[in-house]
């Protein structure tokens, strides 16, 4: 009997057929269930919180406030959320009229209309003022510290200046954070374009601990955490999930501690170990909404490299209804013809360009190994410009790659894509050895 598995895609999942006479090692992700009454256990955790006064003391005499949130791109379930913080700031004496909700965009397009109304439910967006965060708007960012080398750090003015100033977000595997969630709803969720270049400039994103996993020596996390405590944050409320964006446990508190502790949790769930590197993984863009594009899918494809023999195959499958990407994201490659080009072009800080950090994970990734890319969405001769080969079914994808490999090969299969992060005794260092040597 022919073995086949669920893969994420877009709304629902895929069946993929399993090879025969391959050495094949599915891993999903831990199903942990839902807590039962998830707006209670918020309401319990703002009242509980950790390394923090409960948010009915902490909110209590202040003016305003303003309640940050994930963009669309994150399955965030505000709707949950939300409710319990609203009700304790306005309990507290804080007006409705004085509660912004903003929304960290970072550099990603605003959400509005009914997209809006689908990220935190019909009742918030009808009775809040409800904000984006709109990073090239110079005028809206406070400048609250300046680099060595020069670069201003800025953050939302709204942010800056409000009085009671509450983090939200979702704690997950991230491919240069380490993790998401705490620090990082400030930077990069409200900096500015400016402050980008230094947060996803080419120096950064390329050194050995900006990745998956790492956390105490990510300088990534460092930045982010340093901007974070000069802008203020009085408290957080992290929140992790399940594969059917269920909320499965709540961390509430101190900006840097209570994100530990969701880190800890997180980290047990969504790092599966393995012995050795494998010649050919399967993975996804983790469904919706982070396989909309090519941009957030890519995640999925950095989240296996450690995990792939230099020179092996990687299968990915990825709706991406709404295309590869930014403009920004698509022009880097204009000038590309082969993945080095980028790296030569690139490193030089002052040819920064919006977007530039994921076309720089997706040349590393094409110089590691060969991916094979399935999606819905991107015609084969654009999926082309991002140095990936298009098949027009997933058993495609993964019958060139097992035919590439030759033998037996070892083949491993991710049907959750970026929220499983397979690690292995090869260093993630290791990963980008050819441009340090070069």
């Amino acid at each position: 009997m022919v073995a086949r598995v669920d893969m994420k895609f877009g709304e629902g999942v895929l069946g993929l057929t399993l090879p025969e006479g391959a050495q094949t090692d599915v891993r999903p992700l831990l199903a942990d269930p839902g807590l039962p009454a998830p707006a209670a256990a918020v309401a319990r955790a703002l009242e509980a919180p950790i390394g923090s006064r409960p948010l009915s003391e902490v909110a209590r005499g202040r003016r305003n406030a303003c309640v940050v949130i994930s963009d669309i791109t994150r399955p965030v379930p505000n709707d949950v959320v939300l409710p319990p913080i609203l009700a304790t700031l306005e309990a507290a004496g804080i007006a409705r009229r004085d509660i912004l909700i903003l929304i960290a965009t970072g550099l990603h397009r605003p959400n509005l209309g009914e997209e809006l109304v689908h990220l935190v439910g019909a009742e918030i967006a009808r009775d809040y003022r409800i904000e984006n965060h709109v990073a090239r708007d110079v005028d809206e960012q406070v400048t609250i510290a300046t680099t060595p080398d020069g670069i201003p750090l800025q953050i939302d003015r709204r942010y800056v200046e409000a009085d009671l100033k509450v983090l939200t977000g979702l704690i997950e595997p991230h491919l240069m954070a380490g993790f998401s969630g705490g620090r990082k709803a400030i930077l990069p969720g409200l900096a500015s374009v400016e402050t980008m270049r230094y947060m996803h400039g080419f120096a950064m994103i390329q050194q050995d601990r900006s990745g998956y996993g790492y956390l105490d020596d990510n300088p990534f996390h460092h930045a982010s955490l340093m901007v974070a405590r000069k802008a203020g944050a009085d408290f957080i409320v992290n929140v992790a999930i399940n594969a059917e964006h269920e909320i499965t446990a709540v961390f509430a508190g101190e900006l840097d501690e209570a994100h530990r502790v969701g880190v800890g949790y997180v980290r047990e769930r969504h790092f599966t170990p393995v012995d050795d590197v494998y010649d050919v993984v399967v993975t996804t863009g983790g469904g919706a909404p982070l396989d909309r594009t090519l941009y957030q899918s890519w995640k999925g494809v950095v989240g296996v490299l450690g995990a792939v023999h230099k020179g092996g195959s990687i299968v990915i499958l990825a709706e991406n209804s709404e295309g590869a990407g930014s403009a920004d994201f698509r022009s880097c490659f204009d000038d590309l013809t082969d993945p080095r080009d980028f790296f030569r072009l690139y490193s030089d800080a002052r040819r920064f360009k919006i977007d530039q950090w994921m076309a720089q994970e997706v040349c590393n990734a094409a110089l590691r190994a060969e991916v094979y890319y399935y999606c819905r969405g991107i015609a084969p001769e654009e999926l082309r410009r991002y140095f990936v080969s298009p098949v027009a079914s997933p058993e495609e994808g993964l019958a060139r790659a097992l035919a590439r490999a030759g033998g037996r090969p070892r083949v491993l299969v991710l049907p959750d894509g970026p929220y499983l992060i397979p690690f292995c005794r090869e260093p993630v260092g290791e990963l980008y050895d050819w441009f340090h040597a070069a």
